[in-house]
């Protein structure tokens, strides 16, 4: 969606094209900017003199999102047989199948074993403990602190967007931005209409909603605007 709106100001690495607007930046060499250790001092210094980047952050749910990652468990190598993984295999959607055999309150509350991308799409690093994670959660509270360590370094040029509203209304998103941050969109833009896939809201049941709610650290939710109202139980 970006890349029809805008230009990217860089010359675009052709074998990135997942990172079509970051490929010249060093400090992201993952997709997503994902990696399982956060940013250092150097790194962060690098990010604020970079005043020519905003940073868009898509954000979800967390309830929602952690129910969306045992549907896709992506990069997960399941914990029980860690050293059955493969370490040099494309790590992608294996263990979707499996995931179907564990209720998501089971799911909640089980390791997360994930095999990070070292520097782009399909260069993939071995895992090791400190990429074991606590539960789900914990993985996205790694995430959110990556986020936020950007937050606080360069708070002028991040955007934060939810996802259900990007993907309802992208053409809004799009005007936003030109008018927040002057920016100007391609020669020739078209208009963008509504995703043809929504994603849905997720109910919980007590004891999924008891889990999620002692788990998921709801003072860094809130640095993205989500309250423990957020996750909803079925009645």
């Amino acid at each position: 969606m970006i890349s029809q709106a805008f230009d990217p100001p860089n010359e675009p690495d052709p074998t990135r094209k997942h990172e079509y607007f970051s490929s010249d930046i060093p400090v992201l060499l993952h997709k997503h900017m994902f990696r399982h250790f956060l940013l250092n001092e150097t790194e962060l210094d690098v990010i604020s003199a970079r005043t020519d980047i905003l940073w868009l952050f898509a954000v979800r749910s967390p309830c929602e999102w952690a129910e969306a990652m045992k549907r896709i468990p992506w990069h997960m190598c399941h914990p029980d047989n860690i050293k059955g993984c493969p370490t040099i295999k494309f790590i992608g959607f294996e263990r979707k199948a499996l995931m179907k055999n564990y209720t998501l309150e089971e799911f909640f509350q089980m390791p997360w074993g994930d095999w990070p991308e070292s520097r782009n799409f399909r260069n993939l690093s071995f895992v090791s403990h400190e990429y074991t994670y606590r539960n789900v959660f914990q993985l996205r509270r790694h995430k959110l602190m990556l986020m936020k360590q950007i937050m606080e370094a360069v708070p002028r040029n991040v955007k934060i967007v939810r996802l259900h509203e990007l993907e309802r209304s992208p053409e809004i998103f799009i005007q936003n931005l030109v008018q927040e941050f002057n920016l100007q969109l391609k020669i020739g833009y078209n208009v963008q209409h509504p995703s043809p896939r929504i994603h849905t809201e997720k109910c919980l049941t007590r004891p999924e909603w008891r889990i999620a709610q002692r788990e998921i650290d709801w003072k860094l939710e809130g640095e993205f605007g989500y309250t423990s109202f957020d996750c909803h139980m079925c009645y």
